[in-house]
């Protein structure tokens, strides 16, 4: 099967794969078939920039550095008073 690990909207980490039905001869096998999504919200201080993804023995592994102290961005907004303009 294939996996992807993306950014989304810039904080949205996103991981998606699709693994397709494989004949087998073994007299039980359980393994998941399909396609598979899943999002995760970033926190704050982490960098979009500086992901990485291994997979190794079955396991994807996901690596997000965090951002320098300080480097954190924020949302400035302006508040209006009632009856001020």
């Amino acid at each position: 099967g294939e996996i992807k690990v993306e950014i989304e909207d810039d904080r949205v980490l996103v991981i998606s794969g699709e693994r397709k039905r494989q004949e087998e001869m073994y007299q039980k096998t359980e393994r998941w078939m399909g396609k598979l999504t899943r999002k995760f919200q970033l926190a704050e201080n982490a960098n979009p920039n500086a992901v990485s993804a291994v997979w190794r023995d079955g396991e994807l592994t996901v690596t997000v550095e965090k951002l320098p102290e300080g480097d954190v961005e924020g949302l400035t907004l302006t508040v209006e008073s009632p009856g001020r303009r």
